[in-house]
């Protein structure tokens, strides 16, 4: 029987603690998103006999214009939050080495890194101290059927559920490639493998590629970025055709479709991949700019909410429409009618739970009793 390990949330913030980049990012801050850029994330045809997955390349994935080709009724493909992983312990290689003896890879390092990059998704919607939601599998394989191609690195293995669109995590897995013909050449010589993000230095990399062509790839992208698909991203893409029109950022992110080896440490999750994680999943923290910050509070109550909520603020006028969310991204249009005391919305049909309403280019959360 294979031994798999289960981390929780404590012990990865632990094994973090000492990473500088985790350091670094304060959890839970508001991420502020440029204007124009869109991003690929899933969603679920609802009118089609079963659940469909497509991509849409959206710069709110809560608000599509002219949404079109898929049907009316669509929800989001999201998961519960936090993230942790099961690691299957058995299956990751105790240490790898490369050309001149570098030793590149090694097992404990590669736990780390697995669990850092779950705390890094977390991190970002200040989820990384709560008890694990969704447990995700990731082992290695080295049999050569389970990858479709040479030279494939990882794979993530999704499945939905119907209607809701949301990610069953017990079965979906992430799968890293050890087979003979990832990792070694003609001669048996190992020539291409991951490297871990700590092993990156200037001399490593430069001893490494010496031969001219041997290939590593840093661990901890290729870990991110497959949680990535799991948590419902598609690839950034600078294609012309549907649905990738504009679908790409002005810098690489870490859902970018091009895997390339390794020539420094990680700088993900930069900025266009925390807005594109926290438009997904913590949509109140992405003001669109800096500049259009209000200062003005908005005011809602009673919140809880029964069967009407109330938001009172001078800078809420001239609304045509009002769409509440569900924390699985479920899409609800609702009632509503002005007041001397502000905009009164309908929530009575609404099944106890959180919600997110967005109100013009505002996002406020109430939860519903």
């Amino acid at each position: 029987m294979k031994k798999l390990i289960k981390f929780n949330t404590l012990f990865m913030i632990l094994i973090v603690i000492n990473t500088m980049e985790i350091i670094c990012q304060t959890c839970g801050s508001t991420v502020y998103c440029p204007p124009g850029i869109k991003y690929p994330f899933y969603i679920c045809d609802f009118n089609s006999p079963v659940s469909k997955i497509h991509v849409i390349c959206a710069e709110d994935p809560y608000n599509i214009p002219g949404f079109q080709g898929y049907g009316i009724d669509y929800a989001i493909r999201r998961i519960r939050m936090p993230i942790c992983f099961d690691i299957d312990l058995t299956t990751i290689p105790v240490e790898v080495a490369m050309p001149l003896d570098n030793v590149v890879f090694s097992k404990n390092k590669a736990i780390d890194e697995i669990n850092r990059a779950a705390f890094s998704w977390n991190c970002i919607c200040g989820k990384e101290s709560e008890p694990c939601s969704c447990s995700i599998k990731v082992k290695f394989s080295d049999l050569e059927e389970d990858f479709q191609f040479d030279g494939e690195l990882a794979y993530a293995k999704t499945k939905s559920t119907f209607p809701f669109c949301n990610l069953k995590c017990d079965e979906s897995l992430i799968m890293l490639n050890n087979t003979t013909s990832f990792r070694k050449d003609a001669s048996g010589n190992v020539n291409r493998f991951f490297i871990n993000d700590d092993f990156i230095t200037t001399s490593t990399i430069s001893k490494v590629y010496n031969d001219g062509y041997s290939k590593v790839y840093n661990f901890f992208d290729v870990m991110l970025h497959e949680a990535g698909h799991i948590l419902g991203f598609d690839h950034y893409d600078d294609s012309s055709e549907p649905p990738f029109i504009g679908c790409y950022p002005p810098i690489d992110g870490v859902m970018s479709s091009e895997s390339n080896p390794a020539k420094t440490k990680s700088i993900y999750p930069n900025q266009y991949d925390k807005c594109m994680f926290a438009k997904l999943y913590c949509p109140s923290l992405t003001p669109v700019a800096e500049s259009n910050i209000v200062e003005e509070e908005i005011y809602n109550y009673p919140n809880p909410a029964e069967d009407f909520i109330v938001f009172s603020s001078s800078t809420i006028s001239n609304i045509e429409n009002v769409i509440v969310y569900s924390t699985f991204g479920q899409k609800y249009i609702v009632n509503f009618i002005n007041t001397n005391d502000g905009l009164k919305i309908d929530v009575s049909h609404l099944t106890p739970g959180v919600y997110f309403i967005k109100i013009g280019d505002k996002v406020e959360k109430f939860i519903k009793i």
